[in-house]
């Protein structure tokens, strides 16, 4: 025996009511897209804004890194030629102390 498979009919009105529903869920998706994109675009102009109007900021930081850096560097250039002069000022000092010493038994001694 055969099973009698049930057959359903469905209105053209209701058809085109689903079809005009699917389409309204379509454009209102559409139109939320379209507000989403238009209001990241709003938010990237304001962010270009302010980046604009912060850069001269920006640069005189960066122009007192540079300086600075060059300030450090030269800063070790003397530090460096400082230590030479000290070692040779306590080279001299140990030279002229020996110097004195020597001068000051000599005149004991005679």
């Amino acid at each position: 025996m055969s099973e009698q498979v049930p057959i359903t009919y469905t209105s053209l009105d209701s058809l085109n009511a689903q079809s005009a529903c699917a389409s309204l869920n379509a454009q209102s998706a559409y139109a939320s897209l379209e507000k989403d994109v238009l209001h990241l675009k709003e938010c990237i102009d304001m962010m270009q804004e302010t980046v604009q109007l912060q850069q001269p900021t920006i640069n005189s930081i960066e122009d007192a890194i540079h300086s600075s850096q060059e300030d450090a560097k030269r800063a070790q250039q003397e530090m460096i030629k400082a230590d030479a002069y000290q070692s040779r000022y306590q080279y001299m000092m140990t030279i002229v102390g020996s110097a004195v010493v020597g001068i000051a038994t000599l005149v004991f001694i005679l």
